[in-house]
């Protein structure tokens, strides 16, 4: 990727529609602190730019210091945290908050979560924590979330959890200097599981589903009585053109039950948890003027590429129909859950190259529906687009994220994400912010 002060140069520009002839000794000065409205996004459109580029994932390697100089050249102020709650746990009583490791619980602060916060909040970064991707250890015993009793321990316990997890995170964040905190549940529900055990491509039937807990089952909430695992690959279960039948594959396949069997309840939960820690902290004027934010539901959007073939709503319209349509009966009842912001995925080529169509298309879809679901329901919040996860390409063995190409493709796609109206987004990793070594400073 170009340095910070090469990329707002060609970004700004691009936004400009500037011609400039390419001379050596040609320069554009852009005062980024002044706001700056070409008619684009209807707002600032160089600081809606800013807040798309001005996060990324943290790196595995969260204690090394190499990652400072490209928070400080980029600008950065916000981190998305992934796995960081892996190990976090609540006592028997679930008043109790702690981790839980080995089968040993520790109360007090969660590991690595403190770790992942403190790096954080010591670089002056908000965090933005994708949560609940396992099910906390406490919870095993119970099964999986979707065969509880409804009338028994484990949903209010897990509701216990919800709330001393948000808690932590939120007290933790606002102690440290962060001005906000933004959750996610899970992360790419539509794709993510672990391979399962005695994974084989020649004898599907040795397949069995990861244990219960920590690096376990991703999709923890589903029963497994309740569906067949039959194949694993990602990508496949999403393809209606399958021989098999797509509606049995596991994790379901084209069934668009997976969200009121596994994302909207723990979204619910989550929701009802910001608004409990809301109003905690709303008494404490040191907390004044900080927020606490809901977003989802953090898809990658293949449905729409396979959806429209078979006249099934996508994904990410069953979600938001699921969050806030008075009528939904969609499988479950109406959720209800509260979302500030709808987050979802886009990369693009592997070479750095090629249009913005699947971009365009998702965007547009999640606008239409919201508006839509707007005028019907006039208690419904403004909820802003949010990019949470974004980059030339996903395939981190490429030079393309921290190369020219990428630098090209990103001042590319900045204007069309201002335009479309994005209001915050997360780059894939800091880590490809880096830069290329072998690239001389001229481009770099």
């Amino acid at each position: 990727m170009l340095s910070a002060s090469a990329f707002f140069l060609t970004s700004c520009a691009t936004i400009l529609d500037f011609a400039t002839p390419s001379f050596a000794s040609a320069s554009i000065v852009v005062d980024t602190q002044v706001p700056f409205n070409e008619g684009i996004s209807g707002n600032d459109d160089l600081g809606d730019l800013k807040r798309i580029y001005q996060s990324a994932n943290s790196p595995a390697e969260q204690a090394l210091d190499q990652f400072n100089q490209i928070i400080t050249d980029t600008g950065m102020k916000r981190t998305r945290l992934l796995l960081s709650d892996v190990y976090c746990d609540v006592d028997q009583t679930g008043d109790v908050f702690g981790y839980t490791m080995d089968g040993v619980f520790h109360p007090g602060d969660c590991q690595p979560l403190a770790w992942h916060l403190e790096w954080a909040l010591g670089r002056g970064l908000s965090p933005h924590v994708a949560v609940a991707a396992f099910m906390p250890p406490r919870l095993v015993q119970y099964g999986p979330g979707e065969s509880w009793n409804r009338n028994g321990p484990a949903p209010a316990l897990f509701q216990k959890y919800a709330n001393a997890l948000v808690r932590y995170i939120a007290k933790k964040s606002f102690d440290g200097g962060a001005s906000s905190v933004i959750f996610e549940v899970s992360n790419e529900a539509d794709i993510a599981d672990s391979a399962p055990e005695n994974w084989s491509d020649t004898n599907p039937s040795a397949y069995r589903l990861k244990p219960l807990g920590p690096w376990g089952r991703w999709l923890w909430w589903t029963d497994p009585a309740k569906y067949v695992l039959k194949q694993w690959t990602p990508l496949q279960t999403h393809m209606m053109s399958n021989a098999e039948d797509p509606t049995l594959s596991y994790p379901y396949g084209g069934d668009a039950r997976r969200l009121p069997r596994q994302l909207l309840p723990v979204q619910k939960i989550f929701s009802q948890a910001i608004d409990t820690v809301r109003a905690e902290l709303a008494s404490n004027n040191s907390y004044s003027g900080k927020t606490l934010e809901m977003a989802g539901p953090a898809l990658v959007g293949l449905s729409i590429n396979y959806y429209p073939a078979e006249n099934l709503p996508t994904l990410e319209e069953v979600f938001l129909d699921q969050t806030f349509n008075p009528l939904a009966d969609t499988y479950l009842a109406k959720f209800n859950a509260r979302l500030d912001r709808f987050s979802f995925h886009y990369y693009g080529s592997t070479d750095g190259t090629g249009g913005f169509a699947f971009f365009d298309n998702l965007v547009d879809k999640a606008k239409a529906k919201l508006e839509a679901l707007k005028m019907n329901n006039a208690n419904m919040p403004d909820v802003k687009l949010f990019l949470s996860e974004w980059g030339p390409t996903a395939f981190e063995a490429t030079d393309v994220n921290y190369s020219h190409k990428g630098a090209a493709w990103t001042a590319a796609f900045l204007p069309e994400a201002v335009k479309k109206k994005i209001s915050m987004g997360s780059y894939l990793i800091i880590g490809d912010g880096q830069g290329d070594p072998n690239i001389t400073p001229a481009l770099g």
